[in-house]
């Protein structure tokens, strides 16, 4: 593990070490998941550091702007500073202000493009979240590394977000990956 992200987790050494105790745990059954015969220092390397940005991003999605590039860091705005608004202008700005939708699955959606990154370097086929039987092998490799991201996000102090229901994420999942199997395809 290495760059910004394994830095930014590592602030608390027990979060750090508990990242690498639970991937070096979850490694086999996701390198099972997904059919690997044998270990695969990379995928697990990958998984690590899917798990580490995910909890970046969110972390830097509370604490900045929402869309998580917050330069200055604690900026994100609330309400605007003249209430009620003076000018045509303060009020616009209010409601463009609220009216502004928050992305709180922004996480979420990175950890699992950076697992279908990782899924396809280490089988060289493309992720789908379902086959004809149902859920497929990326969709439990996402189960257990969804897991042990929500369990290390908790010893942050964070909670890691999600969609509600297996549904709702396998809908979640689909549209990234189709999202993602589009912008391959140019």
């Amino acid at each position: 593990m290495s760059g910004p992200a394994s830095a930014y987790i590592s602030r608390r050494s027990n979060t750090h070490e508990l990242l690498e105790r639970r991937t070096s745990e979850i490694s086999p059954d996701c390198e099972k998941a997904i059919g690997l015969n044998q270990p695969d220092l990379k995928f697990r390397s990958d998984i690590a550091g899917s798990i580490s940005l995910a909890i970046a991003m969110e972390h830097f999605r509370l604490a900045g702007n929402p869309e998580g590039d917050s330069p200055a860091g604690n900026t994100r705005k609330v309400v605007p500073p003249r209430v009620p608004p003076e000018t045509a202008q303060d009020y616009e700005d209010g409601l463009k202000l609220l009216r502004r939708k928050e992305r709180k699955l922004k996480a979420f959606d990175l950890l699992v493009k950076c697992l279908a990154g990782a899924y396809t370097a280490a089988t060289g086929q493309r992720p789908t979240a379902t086959n004809e039987q149902g859920y497929g092998k990326f969709w439990r490799l996402i189960e257990i590394v969804l897991a042990v991201t929500s369990e290390i996000a908790e010893a942050e102090g964070i909670r890691f977000p999600l969609p509600n229901s297996p549904s709702a994420r396998a809908k979640q999942i689909q549209r990234l990956l189709k999202e993602r199997k589009k912008r391959l395809s140019r």
